[in-house]
């Protein structure tokens, strides 16, 4: 089976914004991210052939993956080539990864109770750590 270019395109891409991210790009882990921050269940051959360029992913894993990395799927399919009609996000600074952005939607959708908690938890290690 030959490569077609656009996979290896794809696969690159796929690596540079899990990188960026902070995600471990072990395929077993990567399973395991897809299924909580991208909400899609796939296997750890289909993430193979993603990564090595062999296989593009099916729409709802495309959807998926840049729902996990936070970004457009069509940027990541088909890189900076993309064109978009729609409003631009809201934008993070540079150094909030992906994985924290998800983590924070995660917060934002607590109770008030364990929100407050957890505001409270981060706020003793910042002091913890000036001192």
């Amino acid at each position: 089976m030959t490569k077609k270019p656009e996979h290896a395109d794809f696969a690159e891409r796929l690596r540079q914004h899990l990188e960026k991210g902070g995600y471990d790009t072990t395929r077993a882990e990567l399973v395991k991210q897809l299924a909580r921050d991208g909400r899609i269940s796939v296997t750890q051959q289909t993430i193979s052939g993603w990564l090595s360029g062999k296989h593009l992913p099916k729409l709802n894993a495309m959807v998926g993956l840049a729902r996990m990395l936070g970004i457009d799927p069509c940027s990541l399919l088909f890189g900076s080539r993309a064109s978009s009609v729609r409003e631009s996000r809201s934008e993070w600074p540079d150094n909030v990864g992906a994985r924290d952005r998800n983590l924070f939607q995660e917060f934002l959708a607590l109770p008030a109770k364990h929100q407050e908690a957890v505001r409270q938890h981060i706020e003793s290690l910042s002091n913890a750590t000036r001192k």
